[in-house]
């Protein structure tokens, strides 16, 4: 109850000012004595103190109101409590603050209200104390105010639609009536008495000389009599016409006075001395009428000069009836909810009476039991410093025994909490003891079964190698047969091919990428059924009967070679004249560099590599903060790697759309929320939060080359992946155990506004007019980098289309397209080997004419003619690349292939160490190879042979996605990383050094490779431009080929112009 009075109380005290400030005045209101100054003294309450309080009240209900039922109800719950008040009689014995009284009265309204309102809710002693009677009347009742609530909602729906005027009329027009209260209705029967005595004392009137006023006199008092009668009427006409009978009574009463006022105007002017008595008499009598007449209850006249409010009330009768008679049947519905609720309330009165009375018996017992003690403390004669003294200390130790108390009691708590949990616990040791011993006996069942799964994987893994291998062993077989010449054994060679196609085609069916270790007995029982070794040596039976064909074989050749057997060894020198006698056959045409393509010292390979390149790196945040972040990184370590200027299209102005070439594992965590939907990776859960652009000063100044500018570019200016190297072959080509292979190569989109880039400062960092200029000044300098990258890359473009005898397969294009890979593999496994003498005869060869024309068909099929310019490796490579060093300081250092101090030589030299260590690696090809590369938490294996480049140094993280050039200056791959093949050699200056492999993933592979390790084949592809369907006919999809996806097949950039 106390936790709403201050509540309440608040709101009560608004209404009572509100009820202060109106016509009343605070004398009205307070008139408990005619004094103001009562509210400042105390008062005894007794009955004649009720009297006043009731006679307020009365006041305060003859006070005009806009807000009839709000008052009323304030008025019935405070003659309520009053009369609880006045029926307690221990209060009349006391004397109180009337100021107090006032509070208590606001607070027990204000209470009474709140104490209504939860009784309903929460007291289940009032609602068991209700009759079932009650508590259905109170749900009709709330039933009843909810459908008139609805009314309420039509009647001002429709009086939205009436006049202005009319509702402002319809609204005084029922505060006038419901002025004409109580007091007016009891006055009815004095005013009846009053106008007969009026009547018969002007009857009385003995005087001719003013018989006409006297008769429009009467006249007038007769119409207000009827007036009279008509209010006294039980049943009532319609609301205007009450209206418009109680504005005819009220200008009956002002023609009296008038009338009145006439003769008094007249007796006082007459001069007759005879007349001098009668005139005083009549004077007198006429005084006292209207002294009579004026005190008719003057609260309740009109305005008589408004004039407007009588024309109203003359429209609102004539023109409203109907919504008179709405308010009239609201009026009366409204009234028997009011009684209905009335009644509801005395019966929750009664209870809370009888609460009351409950309580006061209570509190009269306490308050004997109080004198009680009081009266025998007050026997004791104690000092007042020692019953002080005693109170703190007995404060001291109740505190004292209350923390003790409350102490024992945390400890008895604690004591059984600890005492249930090492009981839960000693049942749980004992659960999971028993659950150990069952783990024990199936992890030993694990381990064995694990074992026996790797045995079948190894054993599968030797199966799928051996089955590809015998696949390929069976193309070779087809491919060696078709380019077999006979004349007598056409028709066994033509039934040996039939079988070999047919077995190839059975092997294609069993579909080996789609069987698991779980199938080791079937492919075992595959490979038995089909068994290549019979046709191996029916082959070679083949074979050896041709060889002794006659030398008419070689008919179809010119010179001196018409009689030589086709497997007849060969002199080097026999082999360049056949060559040269039968230029129709495709020769292994290694050349030498150019020395004109050669640049003029290390210096120039370095420009050539770094002026294309930047560094970014950026750290993550969490796309869904209810989701973790799958893996081990910390979302605030940077990560990023090495960009560099592949292609670029001219927007306007310095606006440019730049394609920017890295790697795979670099690019596959570029997520920026702006990603192409086939590269969103919802499953990693994050993306790019900052961005940091690096880039050497050494690009404007050779000599500052250790020193860097950055910036964390704006959100705007961040690039997004455009390309992924994965996938990229037809949907045919798979590898077993992985739905995704892939290619360390990436291009990524980055549109930019070197102008605006120019003008750009973080106002994070430059907080101050100093630091915006070094912060604009170093975003200019980033600005001119990205300018010099594309001049870079113009460069080299220009620098091929001059000149069409670069070693490479397409004259006019700024890249490698001829891969080492096939070059080098002929001429490891092949041109070597035909190279050696035979042993029994020296001065031949292996090379025969079968091998000859063998040969000129793999290089046919590797696309290469007697015109081709190619090497099988390169001179020396070359490369730059950002390296991340530091982590906290976010520094990055320049990794590149030219060893500090050598920048002006001719060469690069490492250890001491003239030569060059280049490698083709295709072990990697159908392998995973780093687990930690994911695309949407997919591991991919690799695609594709690697190169490694040995140098003196290794690498850091960063430096992935680096551009690497050759010896004429012609990009062929990036950079991927550090292989971990590192050589130890006797260098020049006879020291043992060692060299560290740079692992690179090439562009592009022009002919089929076997990887013996797992019998799987690689087939040709060009990562950026795979457009020549002759020679990549199984590759989707690659860079150029995403241009025309996205922007259209006219869309060109400078790369394709």
């Amino acid at each position: 109850m106390k936790k709403n009075k201050k509540r309440i109380g608040l709101i009560l005290g608004l209404t009572t000012t509100a009820i202060i400030g109106s016509s009343i005045g605070i004398g009205a209101y307070f008139a408990f004595k005619k004094n103001d100054n009562t509210l400042k003294n105390d008062v005894h309450i007794n009955q004649e103190w009720f009297k006043n309080v009731r006679e307020t009240i009365e006041k305060i209900k003859a006070v005009p109101s806009s807000n009839l039922s709000s008052k009323i109800q304030w008025i019935d719950n405070f003659e309520t409590k009053l009369l609880n008040l006045e029926n307690n009689s221990s209060l009349a014995k006391d004397k109180v603050p009337l100021s107090n009284f006032i509070k208590e009265i606001k607070e027990f309204i204000a209470n009474e209200i709140d104490i209504t309102i939860e009784d309903y809710k929460v007291d289940s002693s009032s609602i068991n104390i209700i009759s079932s009677e009650n508590l259905a009347k109170i749900n009709i009742t709330i039933n009843k105010l909810k459908e008139l609530k609805n009314i309420n909602n039509d009647l001002i729906a429709i009086n939205k639609t009436i006049d202005s005027f009319n509702i402002e009329i319809n609204k005084y027009a029922l505060v006038k009536i419901n002025v004409i209260n109580i007091d007016f209705l009891n006055k009815l029967s004095s005013l009846k008495e009053f106008t007969v005595n009026i009547k018969n004392r002007l009857n009385a009137l003995q005087t001719s000389k003013y018989e006409n006023e006297l008769n429009l006199l009467k006249n007038s008092l007769n119409n207000f009599s009827n007036d009279l009668n008509y209010f006294s009427l039980d049943e009532k006409l319609n609301l205007s016409s009450t209206v418009l009978k109680f504005v005819s009574w009220h200008n009956n009463k002002l023609i009296i006075l008038d009338s009145f006022n006439s003769i008094k105007s007249l007796i006082e002017t007459e001069k007759q001395e005879n007349e001098i008595n009668d005139k005083e008499r009549i004077i007198k009598e006429i005084n006292l009428l209207i002294n009579e007449l004026s005190l008719i209850n003057a609260e309740f006249e009109f305005n008589d000069n408004n004039v407007e409010i009588r024309e109203k009330i003359n429209l609102f009768s004539s023109n409203n009836n109907i919504n008179n008679e709405n308010l009239i049947n609201l009026k009366l519905e409204v009234s028997n909810y009011y009684h209905s609720i009335n009644e509801l309330k005395n019966n929750i009165l009664d209870v809370r009476t009888s609460k009351i009375k409950s309580i006061k018996s209570l509190i009269a017992l306490n308050d004997d039991t109080i004198n009680s003690y009081n009266n025998e403390i007050q026997l004791f004669d104690i000092p007042e410093e020692n019953i002080n003294r005693w109170k703190i200390e007995l404060s001291l130790y109740n505190k004292e025994f209350s923390i003790i108390w409350n102490s024992i009691n945390n400890y008895i708590l604690i004591d059984q909490y600890k005492t249930n949990k090492l009981n839960a616990l000693e049942d749980k040791n004992k659960a999971l003891l028993n659950s150990y011993n069952e783990l024990v006996t199936i992890y030993s069942e694990l381990v064995s079964l694990n074992n026996r799964i790797k045995n079948f994987k190894f054993d599968f893994n030797n199966l799928v190698a051996k089955f590809n291998n015998n696949l390929f062993k069976l193309n070779e077989f087809l491919i060696q047969l078709k380019t077999i010449e006979t004349t007598n054994f056409v028709q066994e060679k033509n039934d040996l091919i039939i079988k070999i196609e047919q077995l190839i085609q059975q092997y294609n069916d069993f579909n080996i990428s789609n069987k698991s270790y779980e199938q080791n007995d079937l492919i075992i029982e595959f490979m038995n059924v089909n068994n290549i070794e019979g046709l191996s040596l029916e082959l070679a039976t083949l074979i050896a009967k041709i060889n002794n064909e006659s030398h008419n074989s070689n008919s179809e050749l010119s010179g001196s070679f018409v009689n030589y057997g086709v497997n007849q060894p060969l002199s080097l020198e026999e082999r360049d004249l056949f060559y040269t006698e039968n230029p129709q056959y495709v020769k292994f045409n290694e050349l030498t560099t150019d020395e004109n393509h050669i640049f003029n010292s290390n210096n120039d390979y370095l420009t050539a590599t770094l002026n294309r390149s930047f560094s970014l790196l950026w750290n993550f945040k969490k796309i869904d903060e209810t989701k973790a972040v799958l893996g081990k990184q910390n979302l605030n370590e940077y990560t990023g790697g090495t960009f560099w200027v592949l292609d670029y299209k001219h927007i306007q102005g310095n606006k440019y759309k730049i394609f920017l070439g890295t790697n795979y594992h670099v690019a596959v965590d570029l997520i920026t929320g702006d990603d192409y939907s086939e590269y969103k990776q919802p499953l990693k859960n994050k993306q790019v939060n900052n961005m940091l652009i690096t880039v050497s000063r050494g690009v404007i100044d050779r000599n500052n080359i250790k020193n860097n500018v950055n910036i964390f570019l704006p959100k705007k200016f961040w690039p997004r992946i455009f390309w992924l190297a994965h996938n990229y072959m037809q949907d045919d080509i798979v590898l077993p155990n992985s739905n995704l292979y892939f290619s360390d190569f990436a291009v990524v989109e980055w549109n930019i506004d070197l102008d605006e880039l120019s003008e750009y400062y973080n106002p994070e960092i430059a907080t101050t007019a100093s630091s915006i200029i070094t912060e604009k000044r170093r975003a200019r300098f980033i600005a001119e980098c990205i300018k010099k990258a594309i001049e870079e890359f113009n460069k080299t473009k220009q620098m091929i289309k001059q000149n069409q005898n670069y070693l490479n397969n397409s004259w006019n294009i700024p890249y490698v397209d001829i891969d080492y890979t096939t070059l080098s593999l002929i001429k490891n496994q092949k041109i070597y080997k035909l190279n050696t003498n035979i042993e029994n005869e020296p001065s031949k060869t292996h090379w025969t004419i079968r091998e000859i024309r063998e040969l000129s068909k793999m290089l046919e099929k590797a696309h290469l003619n007697n015109n081709s310019l190619y090497q099988s490796r390169p001179d020396f490579l070359h490369f730059a690349g950002y390296g991340l060093t530091d982590f906290n300081r976010l520094l990055v250092t320049l990794f590149k292939s030219v060893p500090y101090g050598q920048e002006d030589n001719k060469e690069a030299i490492y250890n001491g160490n003239l030569s060059k260590f280049f490698k083709v690696d295709t072990s990697f090809h159908g392998k995973h190879v780093v687990d930690s590369i994911l695309f949407n938490e997919i591991s991919p294996v690799t695609y594709g042979a690697w190169y490694h480049y040995y140098i003196d140094h290794k690498t850091v993280g960063g430096v992935s996605g680096s551009l690497v050039i050759n010896q004429e200056g012609l990009p062929i791959g990036v950079v991927f990383g550090v292989g971990t093949n590192i050589i130890s050699i006797l260098n020049d200056e006879n020291r043992f050094v060692t060299l560290h492999p740079w692992s690179i993933t090439p562009f592009s592979l022009t002919a089929p490779f076997y990887n013996p390790e797992n019998g799987l084949n690689a087939y040709p592809y060009n990562l950026i431009d795979n457009s020549n369907k002759v020679i990549y006919p199984k590759q989707k999809t690659s860079y150029r080929s995403k241009l025309y996806e996205v922007f259209g097949n006219d869309y060109r950039t400078s790369l394709f112009e």
